[in-house]
């Protein structure tokens, strides 16, 4: 054995092969075996080639913890899954949590609202602390806005204010990601760390125009309760998180950051670092029944007596936890950078350096592409359209190389937006050009397969039912997961649809 690596046997591999084998038939196909269903055994082991030829885990202390998980929770696989996202570009967006600033030296959230408290009065301390005990943060915020001279926006100006050491937040390893990065905290560590300027963050007070540009420059932060030196951004109390958010009870996805995050959860993974993903507000934006990949979570593991709970609770948000040890001798949050610098290691994959030419060429259509994703999110069709028409041009230019994973995307998107504006032949001829090409990333192929079929539902059920087919064909590794159940659902009630016909 090398150092610090786990090498998976036969006999190993045969048992997850056997293990999978049987959970992909008991929970995508409750009822029965489905005529020209894919060959699950072949598509199986294929995933489990993928991980023994990867050489993972990160040292042999955390190789232990791993191993003294229980099987049936699927440590290794949420790894893996992670590590499959990580290697698609934009494809996996940090959701960072105050656990990131607390590391560099930041006070926690309940740690200020506790101590806020214990400097007011004994009967107001009392309420507040009551509040915190039951995990009710925002209430707990409402009566200390209420109670503190000059309120809460004031001490969060004072606290969140930038600190010399923040720039090293995670080890530096947030510009590894591109596109956007969306935290929760008021505190500039993330621009720091990415070095990008106001024009690139996107607070509760920004309008649609703004967002849309700020998104199209690439990698943008999106700071859901506002920056630590505009109090008017601030997010911290139930009436400013109702007002800025909520319409009638329900998320306000006229609002550009509920929009974004809508958009974020149904086409790209989530990867939350430092979140506790217990009582946060903004879990309601989480809307399982529309994403279609994973998300993931770094996260401490709560033993072997709570796991169970807790997957429930994550799993019904659509989040595969990848568990890191804590308590101890570990420290909390020891392996949270570790853990995200191996992952990001394993999913880097070498490239050919692009020409001078190409890269330009490139650079221009992702920019485009950008753009037109930005549009598309705030139901903006046409410009989105023309934008995508516009990077798809430049993609196949003569003499640019094309980029197959921007061409992907480009044609994707192209599309959505042209099923968006009801061209649903333009969309389906778009879609089937694409799936003729035969080196498309697994992602890519069940994107269009599941974009395929919802063009032909419920007009062309066969057709639908086929296009599934090649969705769940097509997954391994790298959709493991929600995706998968989501794409094995629809296949179920498409194949009841047409045994009905």
């Amino acid at each position: 054995m090398v150092r610090g690596v786990v090498v998976v046997n036969d006999e190993q591999s045969q048992a997850y092969t056997q293990r999978f084998t049987q959970e992909y038939t008991q929970q995508w196909f409750p009822s029965q075996a489905m005529p020209n269903e894919p060959t699950t055994t072949a598509n199986i082991q294929n995933w489990i080639g993928l991980a023994t030829e990867s050489s993972y885990l990160v040292d042999e202390r955390y190789e232990a913890f791993i191993n003294n998980i229980p099987a049936s929770i699927g440590a290794r696989e949420a790894l893996l899954g992670l590590i499959g996202a990580m290697r698609c570009e934009d494809s996996v967006v940090p959701f960072i949590g105050a656990g990131v600033s607390c590391a560099v030296g930041y006070e926690g959230w309940w740690s200020l609202l506790n101590r806020t408290a214990g400097t007011l009065d004994a009967k107001t301390c009392a309420d507040v602390r009551e509040s915190l005990a039951a995990d009710a943060f925002l209430e707990a915020a409402d009566k200390l806005d209420a109670a503190v001279p000059g309120g809460m926006s004031a001490v969060i100006k004072e606290t969140f204010g930038p600190k010399p050491d923040m720039a090293q937040a995670l080890g530096g390893l947030l510009p590894s990601f591109t596109g956007p990065v969306v935290t929760t905290n008021y505190d500039p560590v993330v621009e720091s760390v990415l070095g990008v300027g106001p024009a690139c963050v996107i607070l509760p007070t920004t309008g649609q125009d703004e967002a849309i540009r700020a998104l199209g420059l690439g990698q943008v932060v999106v700071k859901i309760h506002g920056t630590f030196d505009v109090p008017s951004s601030h997010i911290l109390t139930k009436r400013s998180y109702d007002c800025a958010y909520l319409a009638d009870g329900k998320p306000d996805w006229t609002k550009p950051i509920p929009c974004i995050v809508q958009s974020l959860n149904a086409y790209r993974s989530l990867l939350f670092i430092g979140c506790s993903l217990v009582a946060d507000e903004y879990l309601t934006w989480l809307a399982p029944t529309s994403a279609r990949r994973s998300h993931y979570a770094l996260l401490p593991y709560p033993g072997d007596d709570a796991v169970e709970a807790r997957l429930s609770f994550l799993r019904a948000l659509n989040i595969e936890p990848v568990w890191y040890p804590s308590g101890g001798d570990w420290g909390r949050h020891a392996y949270l950078q570790t853990v995200l610098a191996y992952a990001l290691s394993e999913a880097a994959v070498a490239s050919p350096e692009p020409s001078s030419t190409q890269a330009v060429l490139s650079f221009d259509a992702q920019n485009l592409v950008r753009s037109a994703w930005a549009h598309s999110i705030f139901s903006r069709l046409q410009p989105a359209f023309d934008l995508y028409s516009q990077a798809l041009s430049v993609i196949v230019d003569e003499k640019a190389v094309p980029d197959l994973e921007l061409f992907s995307k480009c044609k994707l998107g192209l599309a959505a937006s042209a099923k968006a504006l009801g061209h649903r032949d333009q969309a389906r001829a778009l879609v089937t050009e694409l799936l003729t090409v035969d080196t498309l990333a697994r992602t890519t192929v069940v994107e269009a397969c599941w974009l395929l079929a919802e063009l032909s539902y419920p007009d062309r059920c066969e057709e639908a039912l086929h296009a599934l087919y090649g969705a769940m064909a097509s997954i391994t590794a790298e959709t493991w997961g929600s995706e998968a159940r989501a794409v094995g659902k629809l296949v179920e009630k498409l194949r009841l649809t047409v045994n009905e016909c």
